[in-house]
């Protein structure tokens, strides 16, 4: 069966999603930085969920906040720009998350913004070395501390996925996201960033994948 949010495909586990969910609203969440749209589900999901805590009813005005979300494959845009209520708030880079278009507009959009609190979702290309490189580079914009990178999908690893099981040069007997985590934990995130198992409520795709800001 596939999953779906407002008819557009969603490749989230629905607890991963309340849980996501929750943490956009406890941290007043102004700006995520999503890898992999694919068709832009996500976010459209996270997009609906910003635009109700965004929203000051005293001053009926919505508090700034965007999305900003890459993938080399552009057909995101045509799912997302169906609904103009959420699509202003969504910038769709049809670019890969290592290019240098992606990163110039992410980087513009950051210090225009100066946003408070930033949530990353790193869901592009499950890769140990392309999900690496990715903690490498965004955990810049980690604006706060106690804010969120969550890597998504180290159940490949726990599965021993045909595609990303095998030799590795990274710590882990597989070569996909979990491996990249252990790799970044040891090394450039150390001290600043620790595994938080409360945010998967028994269950979760992303086993040991939400990276906590600690200093």
């Amino acid at each position: 069966m596939q999953k779906s949010f407002l008819g557009v495909h969603f490749l989230q586990n629905p607890n991963d999603a309340i849980t996501i969910a929750e943490i956009l609203y406890e941290q007043d969440i102004d700006l995520i930085i999503e890898t992999g749209t694919y068709r832009g589900g996500a976010a459209l999901f996270f997009a609906s969920i910003m635009y109700q805590y965004r929203y000051d009813a005293n001053k009926k005005l919505i508090r700034p906040f965007k999305i900003i979300t890459m993938d080399i494959n552009p057909e995101a845009a045509q799912y997302i720009n169906r609904f103009t209520l959420l699509a202003p708030y969504i910038l769709f880079i049809p670019q890969s998350s290592a290019s240098s278009v992606a990163r110039s507009i992410i980087n513009e959009t950051f210090f225009e913004m100066r946003p408070a609190n930033v949530f990353i979702s790193l869901d592009g290309d499950h890769y140990a070395e392309a999900v690496y490189n990715e903690l490498v580079y965004y955990e810049q914009y980690i604006a706060n501390i106690s804010n969120y990178i969550l890597v998504q999908d180290t159940r490949l690893s726990r599965k021993w996925h045909s595609l990303y099981c095998g030799q590795s040069k990274y710590d882990g007997p597989c070569n996909g996201p979990q491996e990249a985590v252990n790799w970044f934990l040891k090394n450039e995130g150390h001290d600043r960033f620790k595994i938080d198992l409360t945010k998967e409520y028994l269950f979760s795709t992303h086993h040991n994948g939400w990276l906590k800001r600690v200093a």
